[in-house]
């Protein structure tokens, strides 16, 4: 086989694993993205829970003024109440009176409420800060996994790297930038292995002279079709039985 023939397959490989790291390394950003969104999601449950507990906190405390505004209201009625002169303000204090201690009672029935609403949203704060810590722990761990992967890829990457551009620099130019043409004109795959008279990408049937031309190997053959070189790669032998 002419020699330039077996470095164009090792170029081709190195090509194809550097092109999957490549692509596995495109992905990084987006799966730690997704690490950090689990992360966020946690954290605005727990926020949002807590928020509820401040406003229901807040609502109570604006309901505990009214309260206190309205029983203060209600002795100040009832001292009137000692004072009236005539029936008709005796009558005005009393449904005054009726009417606030109705409004106090709606007031604490409200509070009541709003206390068993607290309890409730302490027990979502407290289940929500362990989840949000688990959570949180769990997907630092995995965003520490995937950036040790991504080290891994590109050490990896840059060791074939080197060997790639070891091997195609003993091409001969104009082979090279032939090779660099297709592969870049062909989806990143410039020579493709065949063990019979297919190419072995787009499986057009070659001529008897190019497949044997091929399997000698003597002489760079390109598929009539796709236009990429093609190498011959003998089937494996099978043990007779």
């Amino acid at each position: 086989m002419v020699p330039e023939l077996a470095t164009l397959r090792e170029v081709q490989d190195l090509d194809t694993r550097i092109g999957s790291l490549d692509r596995d390394l495109a992905i990084v950003p987006d799966r730690l993205a997704a690490i950090d969104g689990e992360i966020t999601g946690a954290r605005g449950r727990l926020d949002a829970t807590e928020q509820e507990l401040k406003e229901a906190a807040s609502t109570r405390r604006r309901e505990e003024g009214d309260l206190e505004t309205a029983e203060a209201a209600v002795s100040r009625y009832d001292d009137q109440l000692l004072a009236a002169r005539t029936n008709d303000e005796y009558r005005g204090l009393r449904k005054q009176i009726a009417a606030t201690r109705e409004r106090i009672s709606g007031i604490e029935d409200r509070i009541l409420a709003l206390m068993e609403d607290m309890d409730r949203l302490r027990d979502d704060v407290t289940a929500r800060t362990r989840e949000f810590e688990a959570i949180r722990s769990e997907f630092e761990a995995k965003k520490a996994e995937v950036r040790e992967e991504e080290q891994r890829l590109r050490a990896e990457r840059a060791s074939l790297a080197e060997k790639r551009e070891s091997a195609a620099a003993t091409l001969p130019a104009d082979l090279s930038a032939r090779y660099e043409r297709i592969r870049k004109a062909r989806g990143g795959i410039a020579v493709v292995v065949t063990s019979d008279n297919r190419c072995g990408l787009c499986s057009v049937r070659m001529r008897p002279q190019s497949f044997e031309e091929i399997r000698i190997g003597r002489k760079l053959v390109t598929c009539e079709s796709c236009s990429r070189i093609l190498l011959f790669d003998p089937p494996p032998e099978h043990p007779s039985e």
